[in-house]
This record gives structure tokens, sequence and C-alpha cells, in this order.
């Protein structure tokens, strides 16, 4: 019988490394049989974890492929098997690389496999297993703090990277020193979502389903009607409140202020904010060397956090200094309104709202962060409210992939807290074009000491400035054809 794409969609389970094991002899299945082959029908089954990390048993590489999916623009690209760790079956999968390959180590991620139908389908890809850069834990000790807060954090940024003078190159400007993250051919920003969701749930033992509300924020949604919320929802396995938040810049801080309130009214335990992006530029505009790509995600509580959200501010006016129409497929920017009386006033208002709340001063805090469109006005608008480089830099992630539009600010937050101490307090503002911005005062318990350890990558390594020799400088062809730029 012939399967509409939407029907199809619904057949396919994200969570394909959730195998089935029998209850009565122990064995572990990755189809999804009902019964077990030993045990027969006396061996009931249950899902299970399986292993995201394994050795390709074997592999072939795909010179002409299938047009459902659009994959003749992915070609060559290789699919294989691969053993899984501890277990005596191999799992199917595309493993990302160009070559055969056997006896590699791999790991599990989230990739788009490709649109059918104008409806996308994702899968696990088995990437190549490296060793990273972790987060050093800190030292320093606090009197553990209650209330509402983050649990955990878990980032993803695509390794692609491309430098301001192959963009200036092909636009005749000369542009140096600039660097920023695009996607890879299995990658956007539903996928970044899932991944770095999957990276923020692995490093505790709070079950999906107890997420009682998942919310996205991108100005970058796969879908123009269709959620992105709803596709990380059915990969972890949780079924409740679903939404996608979109303000620009400061989508992902206003789910986090929406999981914040959530948790402390009691509807729900934990909240999960995501902020994701594929930041987009007009070919030829100056955003074009500083719009990046990535993602990150918070989960929000009040059981053992790692830092406690003491209070937030926002501010919003309507300054139109940065819009997209609908239908429209490139923003376009009012050059003159970006800086005052957008950027700069938003934040400087918001900040001084809080920490005339909180009866603060720049000095009260170790870290102070704020939303970074280019390397000057971050730097510019903290040392305008009266903060240090010190409390500054160690925030900053534009440096190394650009402006991640709604993933910038959590972005720059995971950071801080890979290497922040018991105790120490965070100052956070983001900005959105249209324009608002929130701003936060955070105080760190000693739960990150705990976290720190269980983190496998630093956020220094998902940007480049740890590791750096495992990311892949690109040309601007590559560059254009993955964000979509070329057109058939």
């Amino acid at each position: 019988m012939e399967r509409t794409a939407p029907e199809y969609r619904r057949t396919l389970d994200l969570r394909y490394l959730k195998g089935k094991e029998c209850k009565n002899c122990g064995k572990i299945y990755l189809s999804s049989r009902n019964f077990c082959s030993d045990c027969g029908r006396e061996g009931q089954l249950s899902k299970t974890d399986l292993p995201k990390r394994g050795k390709v048993y074997s592999s072939s590489v795909v010179r002409k492929s299938t047009s459902d999916f659009n994959l003749d623009e992915k070609i060559p690209y290789s699919v294989g098997l691969v053993s899984l760790e501890g277990l005596d079956f191999k799992a199917p999968g595309i493993i990302d690389t160009d070559e055969r390959v056997t006896g590699e180590e791999v790991e599990a991620e989230i990739g788009l496999l490709g649109i059918s139908n104008e409806v996308r389908f994702y899968t696990y890809l088995w990437k190549k297993k490296r060793d990273y850069h972790s987060p050093q834990p800190s030292e320093g000790s606090c009197e553990p703090k209650q209330g509402v807060g983050i649990v955990d954090y878990g980032v993803y940024v695509p390794r692609k990277r491309i430098k301001s003078e192959e963009i200036g190159e092909v636009w005749g400007e000369d542009v140096e020193g600039l660097v920023k993250s695009f996607p890879g051919k299995w990658e956007d920003p539903g996928s970044y979502a899932m991944n770095s969701a999957l990276n923020c749930l692995e490093t505790n033992d709070v079950d999906p389903s107890n997420i009682g509300k998942i919310m996205v924020g991108s100005e970058s949604h796969p879908y123009a009607v269709k959620p992105t919320a709803s596709v990380v929802a059915e990969l972890i396995g949780s079924d409740e409140q679903c939404v996608d938040f979109e303000f620009a810049c400061k989508a992902g801080t206003q789910a986090i202020i929406d999981a914040h309130d959530s948790v402390k009214a009691g509807t729900i335990n934990y909240g999960l904010a995501i902020g994701s992006d594929s930041s987009q530029a007009r070919p030829g505009d100056a955003l074009k060397y500083t719009a990046g790509d990535g993602s990150a995600a918070l989960l929000v509580g009040s059981k053992d956090p790692i830092a406690i959200i003491n209070a937030y501010e926002s501010f919003t006016s309507d300054t139109p200094d940065f819009v997209r129409g609908e239908a429209e497929e490139f923003p376009v920017h009012f050059g003159r309104f970006t800086g005052e009386p957008a950027y700069f006033k938003h934040i400087e208002e918001a900040a001084e709202r809080l920490m005339k709340k909180q009866g603060t001063e720049p000095e009260d805090y170790d870290y102070a962060l704020f939303h970074q469109p280019n390397r000057k006005f971050p730097r510019k608008v903290g040392k305008r409210l009266g903060f240090t480089e010190e409390q500054i830099e160690p925030t900053i992630v534009v440096d190394w992939i650009g402006n991640t539009y709604s993933a910038c600010v959590p972005l720059g937050l995971c950071r801080i807290f890979d290497q922040a101490s018991p105790g120490e307090r965070i100052f956070v503002t983001s900005y959105g074009s249209g324009a608002g911005s929130d701003a936060f005062d955070i105080t760190v318990t000693e739960k990150i000491k705990e976290k720190q350890k269980e983190k496998k990558r630093s956020v220094d390594s998902w940007i480049g400035k740890e590791d750096e020799e495992l990311l892949e400088f690109e040309s601007y062809g590559k560059y254009a054809k993955n964000k979509g730029l070329l057109k058939s």
C-alpha cells in the first residue's frame, strides 16, 4: 500500500537505538519484535537504551542514491553496519564519511536524512569517535542553595567553519580574522536542537516523560507551520507541552523564562529550554561574516540545580532594526537603528532594571554575559554598564563561531557553567531584534562541580577554542551549498 509522507513519518521511530530486552533471559534486540526468539512468548520484551557507540563492522560508499529524500545532494556517503559496545548484533545506518571504512570507532548523533513531500526525516548518523577537551572541575564551595534554576545543560555546534577571507574573496571585500560555523550536509536547526537536548539529558537521571514543557527558540525553524519542539519531544520520549518561540535572538532566553515560571508555579517538574539557529544573512549583506550555527539546551527545575535563577527583568519596545516579512527568504536590517536605539538601549535598560531590583552593582558579579551579534557590541555594552574585561571575556563565544542568534546567549551561559565555581554570580542579558532584552541574576551552586566532572566535552571544544584540529574549514562554495544559497 502506498503511504503518504506524513503517514510514513509516523512509522519512523527516531529512537531506533532504543531496543527491546527480554525480561526472562536478558537478550537484547534492535528490531521492534514482540517476543523473544529464545524464550518464545514466555519472554516479555520491554524497551531499553542501546549503546550509542561502537565500531564499523562493514560499509559501502553510495555514489548514486534514491531521490526519495533528495539524497543525490549528499553523495558520496557511506552506509554500513555498526557493532554496538557490549552487544552481539549490528546496527545499520549512515556513516558520516565519503569513504569505505572498517573498524572505525563511531558514535551516534542525530542528522537530517532528507526531505520528502516537504516532510523532514531525521535519523541517527554514525560519526567518528574522537577524544575531546572536557570541563575542568572548579574549586571553591558554598552552601547548597534551593530554588528554581538550571539543572543541566548541553550544546551542539557543527564542526564546519568558514573564514571571513573566503567570503570576502567572493564579494570583493577585505575582511580578515572572523570565523563562523555552518551546517554539514546532514544538519539543520532541528538536528541541532535534538543533539543539544540529548547532550543535556545524558548527564542526569531525569525521566524525559517528567519534562512537562519543551520549548525551542529560533528564527530559522525548519517548518513555517509545525513546531520544532514536537520533533525534539518525540526523540527524547516526552508527550507533554511543546512550544516554539520566535523573538529574533532572544527566543532562547524567553524559553528559559517560561520554563522557570512554569516550574515555580508548580505546573511542571522540569522544562527544557532550547535555543537553536542556522542564522540567516542575505548574500552580500554585512551579516554574512558573522551569522553562525549552533544550539544549547538548558534543563530547568528545582531539584539539585547547578545554578539558581535569583531574578529576571525584561524590556521591550517596537524598534524595527531587523525584520523578515512573510515568505521573504532573508531578513533586512536598518543599519542606523542596529546599535542605537536598538541593541544598546534595550540591553542597558533591562540590565539597569535588574540591578535596581536586586540592589546590586557590576562588581557583585563574577561573569557578565551579553548578546553577541559581533565582537565589538558585547564588550562595549559591558563596559558602558560598568563591567570589566575579566567579567566579560570568559562568556564570549562569537569569536569562534559567529552570532548564533537564539543560541548565542544560551551557549555563552553553558560556557560559563564549564568553568564556574560554587557561589559565583552570573549577570546575563540577551537581545532580540524587534526589540527586547531579558536580564538574569544567577548564582552557581555546589552541584556545579559534580556536573563538570560528568561532561565529556567542553563548550570550548564545541566552539573550537580547544580541539581546533577537529574543525573542518571549507570554501565559500561548500558553505553556500550547505546553507541552501545555491538553488537547483
